[in-house]
């Protein structure tokens, strides 16, 4: 097992020096072989402790890096399972709004209806208003016609009543005046 990680390693290198030497050759400024060469140095130094780790230990590793990569993916698995349901409670929660939402929408609507319905009552009782406003005022201005022509003939009469009594109080003087000539 040794054999075979320190060869993938190897080969890791050795991919990693013709990666850094093929971007020299292009001409790409240093700053760009940086992070290659940094990663090759790492790779060379895991390597050298590979090589270095006794083969009776190599079991020990190996099931030493398994614990933790299983002790890590259950804390991960533990996390997911944590972020499913909050996302789970966000879904429900969001669904609830969207039901108040859409009840919120149908009640604004009805209310919507409900306005427009009295509005239609409120032009129509207007348009109402206005017609009996308008038959009120012809009926003012015949009454006023008549009332004015009533009271122009009432003038009338009253001159004509006076020009009555005048001719009455003459007639009477003229009674007065033949019973006494008579007597």
């Amino acid at each position: 097992m040794k054999k075979e990680i320190t060869g993938y390693i190897t080969g890791i290198i050795n991919s990693y020096s013709r990666t850094i030497e093929r971007l020299k050759a292009n001409g790409a400024p240093i700053a760009a072989t940086n992070p290659f060469t940094a990663f090759k140095e790492e790779l060379t130094d895991l390597l050298e402790f590979v090589i270095d780790i006794p083969d009776s230990k190599e079991t020990s590793i190996l099931s030493f890096n398994v614990a933790i990569e299983n002790v890590t993916l259950k804390k991960r698995i533990a996390e997911l399972e944590e972020s499913c349901e909050c996302m789970c409670d966000v879904e429900r929660n969001l669904h609830k709004k969207i039901e108040e939402l859409e009840t919120a929408e149908i009640a604004n609507r009805e209310q919507l209806l409900d306005d427009k319905q009295k509005i239609e009552e409120s032009e129509k009782e207007k348009n109402e208003f206005w017609e009996c406003n308008k038959q009120l005022n012809e009926l003012y201005k015949e009454k006023r016609n008549k009332s004015e022509s009533l009271q122009a003939e009432n003038k009338n009469l009253k001159y004509a009543n006076k020009r009555m009594r005048k001719q009455v109080k003459i007639l009477r003087n003229n009674l007065d005046g033949m019973k006494r000539k008579n007597v």
